[in-house]
């Protein structure tokens, strides 16, 4: 597992960070964090300028296709810290901080790497000593979430929106996820998911279009995104039935993720599954694409974004 850093300034974004936990990014180096630790520093006030460590969360899920300039988040789940002992989070009197402030450039670098650093450490103590009591204890540091906000292209989710399909934990993710693209040679930029509080207005803005559609074609439509079988939307018309994932995308283009459990049920060549896409989701004139599974296989193509790394069994190795 590795560690990063992203840094929160409350003089510029004028809000301290709350709710859902999720980041949006210029930073592409993000991509590369499922699996890993971020810890999240908020800056307050100035001369001189407190540094508060905010959060800790385990990365769970990346997005590489926001509009500029978020054109990465990422999503995890974790906590916020106790922030009535401030003397605890607050970091400038901490042995060494001054010396990792000076290393990451007074957070100018933005989103960052701090596997290496001896401040780390400082850290990992801060942050689990100053846990809240609703977050059980008895689970280690590595095995929990918070989000980030960056210094110059963060966003925070607000307490009014829920993440839509967390993906379950990082110890029992065995598959990949992969990320749906159009032929290199398309016209079409990918597009859907911008900063974290949009990414969460586009997919319920899809949700709510696509039962809208099949409600008003005569089926009753029931949402079942919180049991995780791979869709979203079952619909049924009498005796039919549909399966229906949806993906919603912020503008014209067409590429998303798509989560292994997702890809596996629509590689199944389900005749009752069904992939709506929904293009400007959150418009007043959204566009609508449904595919069967086939129609899917034979629409796009799937790229590997991240693999899960686990121990070989002594016959493997």
């Amino acid at each position: 597992m590795r560690y990063w850093v992203q840094y929160h300034n409350f003089e510029k974004v004028n809000s301290l960070p709350e709710g859902e936990f999720g980041i949006s990014t210029d930073k592409e180096d993000v991509l590369t964090s499922i699996g890993d630790t971020i810890f999240l520093i908020v800056g307050i006030g100035e001369s001189p300028k407190q540094f508060l460590l905010w959060e800790q969360f385990i990365c769970e899920e990346v997005f590489d296709n926001g509009e500029p300039p978020w054109q990465y988040s990422a999503f995890g789940d974790g906590w916020f810290l106790d922030q009535s002992r401030r003397n605890q989070t607050l970091l400038n009197r901490r042995t060494g901080f001054h010396d990792y402030l000076r290393w990451a450039q007074n957070f100018r670098v933005g989103f960052h790497e701090i596997t290496d650093h001896p401040f780390l450490e400082t850290l990992l103590k801060v942050s689990e000593r100053c846990k809240p009591k609703s977050v059980a204890t008895s689970k280690a540091v590595k095995e929990d979430a918070s989000v980030t906000s960056d210094q110059e292209t963060s966003q925070q989710v607000p307490n009014s929106v829920e993440k839509k399909n967390k993906q379950t934990p990082l110890a029992s993710k065995t598959t990949e996820d992969t990320l749906p693209t159009k032929p290199e040679n398309s016209s079409d930029n990918g597009a859907g998911f911008g900063n974290a509080v949009s990414n969460q207005q586009v997919e319920q803005a899809a949700i709510n279009f696509v039962s809208r559609h099949f409600e008003a074609e005569g089926w009753a439509v029931t949402s079942v995104e919180a049991q995780k079988c791979g869709y979203d939307l079952s619909c049924t018309n009498g005796s039919d039935e549909l399966q229906v994932e949806v993906k919603g995308i912020s503008g014209d283009g067409k590429q998303f993720i798509i989560t292994s459990n997702e890809a596996s049920e629509a590689q199944k060549c389900n005749p009752e599954y069904r992939l709506a896409v929904v293009n400007r989701a959150t418009s007043e004139t959204p566009g609508l694409s449904i595919y069967t599974a086939e129609e899917f296989s034979k629409a796009f193509e799937l790229r590997v974004i991240s693999y899960a790394a686990m121990p070989k069994t002594a016959s493997r190795r």
